[in-house]
């Protein structure tokens, strides 16, 4: 159940739903920018985050605050795909 609690998956999964609504749209004739579906990402996360529902990853972890480069270049790289600073 932490699975759901997690940024990440998260942002994964409100953008995996929004494109297939995108897509859906689409066959409409209804077009979303992919400005406009990173805009919704983030403020639904940010509602989340802020209810408390998830919890956004912090720079460092509860053993001692040592993050390796390796994930900090993972954390940099979901933000960056999902416009999220």
């Amino acid at each position: 159940m932490n699975k759901f609690k997690n940024y990440s998956f998260m942002c994964g999964l409100i953008s995996a739903i929004l494109m297939v609504i995108v897509q859906v749209l689409a066959a409409f004739d209804i077009y979303i920018s992919n400005e406009t579906v990173s805009n919704i990402v983030s403020v639904v996360l940010g509602a989340l985050v802020v209810l408390g529902v998830i919890n956004k990853p912090s720079s460092g972890d509860s053993s001692g605050g040592q993050v390796s480069d390796s994930t900090e270049q993972i954390d940099t790289q979901i933000e960056e795909n999902c416009n999220l600073n």
